[in-house]
């Protein structure tokens, strides 16, 4: 059975990023691993970063639902973060790479902002605006809410590297973490 063109982009692109990341990957690649000329992928899509921002939030829209629905459940906020950091395990697993240059990209802001950076600071900024609102509707003091976010986004980062098959000990130890950074 042969794959339409698009769906064969799509699935080269996503091992791709996968293995090089964002900045990394280019559309020869893509297209060498699709089995299809470079042209045709424009035929899709303008540019890589608009590829890239394709795959990323149609993605990304599943753990968006999910953080929103965390968000607003009346959970105590330790096992909120629990959830939480059950759906960014299972993504850092999958996306180790392109989840690293998301949140540890310092110099995001100094780069062009093309239609990939932008997915990845969406997704970031989404990330980082449920977990805000969690502690503060917790009523964690404003200068604290920053670094539990910051602390949060690092230890799953972190654990979900160095240890992507170990996701119910990691979401233990984030427990753990937790239970102690929240005590007042």
């Amino acid at each position: 059975m042969t794959l339409p063109s698009q769906q064969k982009i799509i699935r080269a692109a996503k091992l791709v990023f996968k293995e090089k990341g964002y900045l990394q990957a280019d559309m020869r690649s893509i297209a060498s691993r699709a089995g299809i000329a470079v042209g045709t992928i424009y035929n899709y899509y303008p540019n890589k970063g608009a590829l890239y921002q394709a795959i990323l939030m149609a993605e990304w829209a599943e753990i968006e639902a999910g953080l929103k629905e965390i968000e607003k459940s009346n959970e105590p906020l330790l096992n909120k973060i629990e959830q939480v950091s059950t759906y960014l395990f299972r993504f850092v697993k999958e996306h180790d790479r392109l989840w690293r240059e998301i949140v540890q990209d310092d110099n995001r802001s100094l780069k062009q902002f093309d239609e990939g950076i932008k997915a990845q600071e969406k997704a970031y900024s989404e990330l980082r605006n449920v977990m805000r609102s969690m502690f503060i509707r917790e009523k964690y003091p404003e200068n604290e809410v920053d670094r539990m976010v910051i602390t949060f986004v690092a230890t799953v980062t972190h654990l979900g590297h160095h240890f992507p098959e170990e996701e119910e000990e990691n979401k233990e130890y984030v427990r753990k973490l937790f239970s102690v950074l929240l005590r007042r």
